[in-house]
């Protein structure tokens, strides 16, 4: 009767690794031969191809590649060489990766004082103010880093060269260099030197504007869109404290155009680092991982699709770009509309589960990360009302009076882009609000 039993427990297992092995097999004739490149990859090669609009000695980029570099070092050749390298995909070592911090050698008291202005705020331009009337220094190395972000700005345009494998640009010391660049904007309000003041906004404004218009990588457009927030939030600041001698910076005045929102460009980097991402894990198998998990990633590999995989990435990235194009007050972004999207890309013919036969495994870490690009586009769509948001207080404030507040906000052309409505005014708190997307955790406000 034992004997019975076990032999029929035998041949149950025996015929579930039969079937499983013909599973498998099943699988591999379904995934035996991968894509090749479908019109949405090739657009996406097209983009990243498209040369530089200028001279590669006007190009912002090196510059901004290179900016951590040691001080007594150019910069900007600096920047050429990293470029280089990546496209050689050889970026571990070498003396050009070396950096410096040039906080370094800053006292405690100069520390603090500019952790104090992370935020540019009444705090921050009242500190420094202060500092400048007791120290002729307030950080050292002021001016060589002042002279490198001037440089940055001077070039008269910004193209972002990628690479399937790329070393990011140190952003950290970019956005403090231009903390120390605002920091000057407070000093000539101060000077009373308001033409001189306007234009530094002007050319910190019109840079970063550059670089979100242009930039290939999702995280160098986010850093742009923080430097912009930035700039505005310094200069409504020195508006606060010195009313009438502010310039508005022309640069302000400028709405966002279909280019600079557009993220065409940025998406179709985002693809090519994916891709090159794709291709380096499919193709290698690391010393460092396990026999089992060799043994697995060899079983799984015939099930994933490289270039099926990147045609997918490419139809939805593609889809998504064209969305960011649209009127803002057109344009219906979020989860649902991006899941809708990532359908039409990855299960055209609404298969279902049947859909995951063929390249299981590409879809499933496709559809991992779907939605997060939507709340980065997001985020650089913001940026209008946020400009509209600042113009509008300041039109406000220079009125003198805070009386009937609300019908001079109804009656403004300045209006929330996103259903072209008035911003809302908060009467108890006195803040001008901007509703960017019906969502109170979105909401950016100015005190009045």
């Amino acid at each position: 009767m034992i004997k019975k039993s076990v032999r029929f427990l035998l041949l149950i297992l025996l015929a579930i690794a039969c079937l499983s092995i013909l599973c498998y097999l099943l699988l591999l004739a379904i995934n035996w031969r991968d894509q090749v490149p479908n019109a949405a990859a090739l657009e996406m090669v097209r983009i990243n191809s498209l040369p530089a609009i200028g001279d590669d000695q006007d190009n912002g980029f090196h510059i901004f590649y290179g900016f951590d570099a040691p001080l007594e070092k150019d910069a900007q050749q600096v920047g050429k060489d990293r470029a280089k390298e990546n496209h050689r995909n050889d970026y571990g070592a070498g003396t050009i990766w070396e950096s410096q911090d040039f906080k370094s050698t800053w006292s405690e008291a100069s520390l603090k004082l500019f952790r104090d202005c992370e935020e540019m705020n009444d705090h921050c331009y009242e500190s420094i103010i202060k500092a400048n009337k007791t120290d002729n220094i307030l950080f050292e190395n002021e001016e060589v880093v002042v002279q490198r972000y001037q440089e940055l700005l001077d070039k008269p345009f910004f193209h972002e060269t990628t690479a399937s494998a790329i070393r990011f640009p140190s952003y950290a010391p970019l956005l403090d260099a231009q903390r120390l660049w605002l920091f000057r904007a407070f000093a000539l309000a101060e000077a009373r030197e308001s033409k001189g003041l306007a234009d530094l906004l002007d050319q910190d404004f019109v840079f970063w504007r550059k670089v979100m218009a242009d930039s290939k990588l999702l995280i160098t457009r986010m850093v742009a869109v923080n430097a912009i927030k930035r700039n505005l939030a310094a200069g409504w600041i020195i508006y606060v404290n010195h009313q009438s001698e502010m310039i508005l910076p022309s640069a302000w005045q400028v709405p966002f155009t279909h280019a600079e929102l557009s993220s065409r460009k940025v998406l179709a980097g985002e693809w090519q680092y994916v891709a090159g991402l794709i291709n380096e894990g499919y193709e290698n198998i690391s010393s460092n991982e396990t026999r089992f998990e060799k043994i697995m990633k060899t079983i799984v590999a015939p099930l994933f699709q490289p270039q099926d995989s990147m045609n997918r990435h490419a139809t939805y990235l593609l889809a998504l770009a064209k969305e960011s194009e649209r009127e803002l007050n057109e344009i219906q972004l979020n989860v649902s509309s991006a899941q809708k999207l990532a359908d039409k890309a990855f299960d055209p013919n609404n298969l279902g589960w049947i859909n995951y036969i063929y390249n299981g495994m590409g879809k499933i870490l496709l559809n991992l990360g779907f939605s997060q690009y939507t709340e980065y586009i997001k985020k650089a769509h913001d940026l209008e009302g946020i400009r509209r948001l600042h113009i509008l207080a300041i039109q406000l404030r220079a009125s003198r009076s805070l009386n009937k507040m609300q019908k001079r906000i109804s009656t403004s052309m300045l209006r929330n882009p996103y259903d072209e409505k008035p911003f809302l005014w908060d009467q108890m708190n006195r803040k001008l609000i901007f509703d960017a997307r019906g969502d109170k955790e979105k909401y950016y406000e100015i005190p009045l």
